[in-house]
């Protein structure tokens, strides 16, 4: 597949899930977690520039607005593909609890049933937490 298919593919998935309101899926092509804490960072310097209680009043809480993904939930489960099993500078902030769960299967082939098993395993994961 090449990039024109891929983005083609992105598009229709655009287009099928826009009045999805169920869950949110992030899918993050050319990003990295910590360029954008330091986006953040410059965000909440501009900010404090007009209001000086800026920093004093900052949290965990409200240094999600900072963020890009500023409106969304933090993340309950991060999918890794093609087998990887590190982070590798995704969502470092917003993954602080999420279950982790990798895939042998390869990005542009990772479907809708391994997209089922995973979160079979993850439901199995939230059901041991409840015992």
């Amino acid at each position: 597949m090449d990039d024109g298919q891929r983005r083609e593919e992105i598009n229709k998935t655009i287009l099928l899930t826009k009045d999805n309101d169920g869950m949110v899926c992030n899918i993050a092509l050319n990003y990295g977690a910590r360029s954008e804490i330091i986006r953040a960072i410059k965000r909440i310097n501009d900010a404090s520039q007009e209001d000086n209680t800026i920093i004093q009043s900052l949290n965990v809480e409200n240094f999600n607005h900072y963020l890009d993904t500023q409106e969304q939930p933090d993340i309950d489960i991060l999918i890794r593909t093609a087998g990887e099993r590190r982070i590798s500078n995704f969502l470092l902030w917003q993954i602080h609890n999420a279950y982790l769960w990798a895939d042998k299967t390869f990005w542009p082939d990772f479907n809708v049933e391994n997209l089922t098993v995973a979160f079979q395993d993850y439901n199995s994961y939230l059901m041991k937490q409840k015992v």
